[in-house]
């Protein structure tokens, strides 16, 4: 068995532009590269070990308003992600990947952050996304939804400080069904997970206590082609950060 190794160094980069007629409001575009290496999942096999990175280009139009004197911020924005070069098999040798395909994800993302009133504060964000394989190798991937590629995720979370030492938290975060391969006849159910959190406040030091998947519900954070990664049960973790 021979070890295989892969390096892949690539530039990626970003531009944006910002235009704010006033204090309230802000509008922005944005352009920027990334890229995805062969070896992202820590998995390098006779199918993808000669293979560059997978390039995307992203486009974002967005606005914010910052409403009663900063302390709540609203975000709107459109997106577009383009694969330019997915991975897709080659139709003249078995079993290896080419970059001959193409994946594009349009989307609309809503946020809200700040304060209601004095005590209490709320991070809230979605997103809707339409992703598709637009062009493949593989005939019965056209038009199919990409591996691990939720339709919509979500996001809340709030604090009430219910004195100047003890606060309290909780939340949700969630996500669509998503497929295991990219001809969708395998799939994982879409999820809700609560968390919640208490909290102690000193002058020098804070006491905190996150409990995690509060109903002990089964799901899955990750999806990839043969296999699914499942997220932890309901857990706890006690923490003290202290300032010095």
């Amino acid at each position: 068995r021979a070890d295989k190794q892969r390096t892949d160094k690539m530039t990626s980069g970003r531009l944006g532009l910002i235009y704010q007629p006033d204090a309230v409001q802000s509008y922005y575009v944005a352009y920027g590269t990334s890229f995805n290496p062969t070896a992202e999942t820590l998995t390098i096999s006779n199918a993808n070990d000669g293979l560059e990175p997978e390039k995307n280009v992203n486009y974002e139009i967005g606005a914010r308003f910052d409403l009663l004197d900063g302390a709540l911020s609203l975000r709107g924005a459109l997106f577009r992600t383009d694969k330019t070069n997915a991975r897709t098999l080659d139709p003249d040798r078995l079993n290896v990947n080419v970059l001959d395909g193409r994946w594009v994800s349009d989307g609309i993302e809503l946020e809200v952050a700040g304060r209601l009133d004095a005590q209490w504060q709320v991070f809230a964000g979605a997103a809707w996304m339409d992703p598709e394989i637009t062009e493949s190798n593989n005939p019965l991937e056209v038009g199919k939804v990409p591996t691990n590629a939720p339709r919509h995720t979500y996001s809340l979370w709030t604090t009430y400080d219910i004195d100047a030492h003890w606060q309290i938290g909780g939340g949700v975060q969630g996500a669509g069904k998503r497929y295991g391969n990219n001809t969708n006849t395998v799939q994982v159910p879409g999820y809700a997970r609560w968390d919640a959190e208490f909290a102690y406040r000193e002058k020098d030091y804070d006491l905190r206590l996150n409990v995690f998947n509060l109903t002990d519900r089964q799901y899955y954070e990750g999806v990839y082609a043969g296999h699914a990664v499942p997220g932890n049960g309901r857990s706890a973790m006690l923490s003290v950060d202290y300032r010095f």
